[in-house]
Parts: C-alpha cells; sequence; structure tokens
C-alpha cells in the first residue's frame, strides 16, 4: 500500500480504530490532532478544530486520503455557536484546505441523527427527509451539503454512522453499558423498538475500503449491522457478557412517555424507546 492516509479524531472512539484498521493493512497513516498522544506507528502532526490557522495546505502536501473523524460530540455543555465553529466552520476550512492541498479523496463521517430522534415504525432510506434537533447535527448536515454540492476533483465519501458500539464507548452506548452494569432492575421488558447499530471495528473497516475502492463509496452512505436491536435486546446483550441476569421489568409505554416528557426528557424517551431503522447501503 503506497497510499498515504490522514486521520483526523485519531484519539477518538472511532478515529483511533480507523488508524488501527489502517495500519494493520498497510497505510501510512498521519494522525491530524491536538494532543502529542502516539497512537501506533503514526506520524502526528498538529490540527485543531478551533484553530484555522492549524488547517494548512502544508500538513495535507504529501495526503492521498483524508478521513474526517473528529467533531465536538457527547458535550452537553457546548452551545450552538461551539458546534457551528467546530463542527462546521472546521469541515468546510479542512475540505477547501484538501482540494488546494490536490488531496485525493475525502471521508466525512457524519451520523443518522440528522434524521431526527426516531424514526416512527419507518425504515429510513438516503431519500428520507431529514429533520436535525441538535446543534450537533444540524452542523453535519449543513456540512454534508457543502461537500456534496462542491464541484471538486477530490472525491467525497460521506458516511452517516448510527449508534457505535465496541469497548470503551462513549456516548449514549457507553452511557447504556453503564446503566446496564448497575444491576439495577431496568424498565425495558416490554420493549420492541428497532434501532440500527454498527460496531466500531465494522465501522473501521468500511473505512479502510472506503480508501482504495473509489466508486462503491462515492457519494452519501448509510452503514448499519444486518440486524437492529431493541433497548431490551442491547440491555440483555450487555448484562450477558458480564455474566449477569437480566432483571428487566415491564412499563407501560405510554406512562414512561408521559412521565419523562414531563421533566422535560422527551428526548430519552425517543433515544430509550422509539425506532430508528434503517438499510445499510455499503
Amino acid at each position: 500500500m503506497n497510499k498515504v492516509v490522514a486521520v483526523t479524531g485519531g484519539s477518538g472512539f472511532i478515529g483511533g480504530k480507523i488508524i488501527k484498521e489502517l495500519l494493520k493493512s498497510g497505510y501510512k497513516v498521519i494522525s491530524l490532532q491536538r494532543t502529542k498522544k502516539n497512537i501506533g506507528n503514526t506520524e502526528i502532526r498538529h490540527f485543531d478544530l478551533s484553530d484555522p490557522d492549524s488547517i494548512t495546505k502544508k500538513i495535507l502536501s504529501d495526503i492521498d486520503v483524508v478521513i474526517h473523524a473528529a467533531a465536538l460530540v457527547h458535550n452537553p455543555k457546548a452551545n450552538k455557536n461551539a458546534h457551528r465553529t467546530l463542527n462546521f466552520d472546521a469541515t468546510k476550512h479542512l475540505f477547501k484546505t484538501c482540494e488546494e492541498a490536490e488531496v485525493n479523496k475525502f471521508i466525512f463521517i457524519s451520523t443518522v441523527g440528522v434524521y431526527g430522534l426516531s424514526s416512527s415504525k419507518k425504515k429510513i432510506s438516503i431519500r428520507t427527509k431529514t429533520c436535525p434537533v441538535s446543534a450537533y447535527e444540524i452542523a453535519k448536515l449543513d456540512s454534508e451539503k457543502i461537500l456534496l454540492r462542491s464541484n471538486s476533483s477530490t472525491a467525497i465519501s460521506i458516511i452517516r454512522l448510527p449508534l457505535v458500539y465496541g469497548e470503551n464507548a462513549p456516548g449514549n452506548y457507553g452511557l447504556l453499558e453503564k446503566v446496564a452494569k448497575t444491576r439495577l432492575p431496568l424498565p425495558f421488558l416490554n420493549t420492541r423498538n428497532k434501532r440500527s447499530i454498527v460496531s466500531v471495528e465494522l465501522v473501521a473497516k468500511v473505512i479502510k475500503n472506503a480508501v482504495n475502492k473509489r466508486e462503491k463509496y462515492l457519494g452519501l452512505h448509510l452503514l448499519a449491522e444486518k440486524k437492529p436491536y431493541s433497548t431490551k435486546e442491547m440491555v440483555e446483550k450487555i448484562r450477558t457478557r458480564n455474566k449477569f441476569s437480566s432483571m428487566l421489568f415491564p412499563v407501560p409505554l405510554l406512562l414512561m412517555k408521559v412521565a419523562l416528557s414531563s421533566i422535560g426528557k422527551r428526548q430519552i424517551y425517543e433515544q430509550l424507546y422509539g425506532d430508528l431503522e434503517f438499510v445499510s447501503t455499503i
């Protein structure tokens, strides 16, 4: 493998796994990151989402493919301006710099959150109308639009991810895993929702394939495992892996909806009990 691949967010959960997969396949990998933490046999070049001056043509001059996995996410204290700056403006500037440096391909990690919190029993497709809720999701969708509308010689791949699970996963799956490991009885016995998920290992393998296979991965794609899971199944899977009993009990869904909505937590209800299912395009 002669291609040189740069990865942003290499010190993160998904970016770190992507780097390991690329190194395993013989690629030369450049980690674009703020910290000096070394990740395997990679060269580190300084890159900071909040500092446009760190995103220069010089640091990309010898790069064939850029994988943009860095983002401001899982930070409840971040305001709209922060998401706009770090998740939209930085992406826009990074892609423009890739064009100037004549990078061959730009792979952008996005989210199925652009469709909203749940899908109302309907499977999502690429054609499904987007309705992002959070500032993070809005910034991701706007970044996608900028990329897809560009008339660029740099090839573009955008991959929308659902809930990503794996060892030490952050975010919603990490929270669910922490709750499941408490051994407390949980109100999911009668939960029959369907939510698409994907392992971080599969994400890394697909991104690696996208580096080398130009046509198949061009444009906008959805990535998920074939089988969707209910919250009940996810909790049972976590507890079985840790040799716990399931300890689940039934609660009327309407009661949970009213209770969580009354304290301003409707979003949690949708994430735990709503559907968000789609068919992978790759």
